[in-house]
């Protein structure tokens, strides 16, 4: 992944490669953000009770 995005990096121009970065990133703390909310809220409380 690394050295694709570096790759792409350097044949883009710096602004739309950050752009892709960002999406990227926005895109996967987004997944991440969702997967923990419902790691958090689901299991004990539903176990508990």
């Amino acid at each position: 992944m690394r050295l694709c995005l570096a790759s792409v990096a350097r044949e883009q121009t710096r602004q739309d490669s950050w752009r892709a970065i960002e999406i990227i990133a926005n895109t996967h703390n987004r997944r991440v953000e969702s997967y923990l909310q419902r790691r958090r809220h689901r299991p004990w409380r539903n176990r508990g009770s």
